[in-house]
């Protein structure tokens, strides 16, 4: 019955990891993490070594304007939404935050807009929540079709739970509106 534990999340996380994307368009070379996962061995199982192949991009949007004007801009952007940009790599056209500490909200909007924590019974925990979270934004594409590549990575401990980390989703709305600050901003033909 033990080695049944131990051998079901593994296949789900197999299963998962193998499902392929859906198809979009072309991601930059940056956007890929390979992670190497290790399962223990007990008594009944046997050590499993795989590599999982994990998008780094969550979302991507499309912008009418050119890749410089549009790689321009990106860091007015970032200031725009309170994001310190601590890495810029002109070469591959992406740009990232450091590790950024937030609680309640970020640039005055709630951290729920953006994050899912889970819930309690006062609200989603994400509003109150220390919060530490981690953006990157890459571009590429053809000009007049700049696709934007946003990812958002968080977690965040309560004092409710002894000050575990709880590791946070994105709602896709903060890299939605990154791609429409990037269009609003660009200049125009």
């Amino acid at each position: 019955m033990a080695s049944l534990r131990v051998v079901a999340p593994v296949s789900l996380l197999l299963v998962a990891a193998c499902t392929p994307p859906p198809e979009s368009a072309p991601k930059p070379t940056t956007a890929v993490d390979n992670v190497a996962v290790s399962v223990g061995e007990t008594s009944n199982t046997r050590v499993i070594d795989y590599t999982v192949r994990s998008e780094k991009f969550v979302s991507n949007a499309t912008i009418d304007g050119r890749l410089e004007q549009v790689w321009a801009v990106m860091p007015e952007v970032y200031k725009r939404f309170g994001l310190p940009v601590d890495g810029i790599n002109p070469a591959t056209h992406a740009i990232t935050t450091g590790q950024v500490h937030v609680r309640r909200s970020l640039n005055n909007v709630p951290l729920s807009m953006y994050l899912e924590c889970g819930r309690a019974t006062l609200g989603p925990n994400a509003d109150v929540y220390d919060i530490n979270l981690r953006v990157e934004t890459a571009i590429g594409g053809a000009d007049g079709a700049v696709v934007v590549h946003s990812s958002l990575a968080a977690a965040g401990s309560g004092v409710g739970n002894g000050g575990s980390q709880v590791r946070c989703s994105s709602t896709g709305e903060l890299e939605r509106r990154i791609a429409v600050k990037l269009a609003e901003l660009v200049p125009k033909k």
